[in-house]
């Protein structure tokens, strides 16, 4: 078993119906165990530091998964993406804005707000990871996020994931731009 197939092995078996549902997620969870990637994340928490309770309760608010099904196989897959995290030493650089680190979704409590909070922390310090805070102008200015690994560029439209083809060198320049200009994260941060 090779390392991104032990790193998603996260005791949550999937079925064959969620892998295919979901089979842009599961390849990417492969993708970001074997690449090293850079990501602007303009809006909300990253998939990658998603609690379980956190990725259920906004996969249920954000209103793309209609079904109790979709939405259980959602908080698995977040589950996967945290564990190649966790355990792939893959080079991640994550630009995040404040507001989105600490806008929870509806009707989490304290506590769960704290674990996340938790977790966030810890996954931000691993050694693999370097996580900036870009200031909440350039969310306005650059609201559309975007991952760049392997020589490729990806976003996340409104219909779904995108390649966007011929456009590396540009995205890899206004990201170099924008991480320059973050601050580095650190717990005090998430302070209440």
């Amino acid at each position: 078993m090779n390392a991104a197939d032990q790193a998603t092995h996260t005791g949550d078996d999937l079925s064959q119906e969620a892998v295919q549902r979901y089979e842009h997620e599961y390849a990417l969870a492969h993708h970001e165990a074997a690449h090293p990637t850079r990501q602007w994340y303009p809006g909300g928490l990253p998939e990658v530091f998603q609690t379980p309770v956190w990725a259920h309760a906004h996969a249920q608010e954000c209103g793309r998964y209609p079904t109790a099904a979709m939405v259980r196989d959602t908080v698995r897959m977040r589950k996967l993406r945290v564990s190649v995290l966790r355990n792939v030493p893959i080079g991640r650089e994550l630009l995040v804005t404040l507001s989105g680190l600490l806008t929870a979704p509806m009707f989490l409590e304290a506590h769960e707000i704290a674990a996340q909070h938790a977790q966030t922390i810890e996954l931000a310090a691993l050694p693999h990871v370097q996580v900036r805070v870009a200031d909440e102008a350039v969310r306005v200015a650059y609201p559309d996020g975007f991952a760049l690994r392997d020589g490729q560029v990806f976003t996340d439209g409104p219909d779904g994931p995108a390649t966007i083809r011929g456009a590396a060198r540009e995205y890899h320049a206004r990201f170099k731009e924008l991480w320059k200009d973050a601050e580095p994260f650190t717990a005090q941060m998430l302070a209440p």
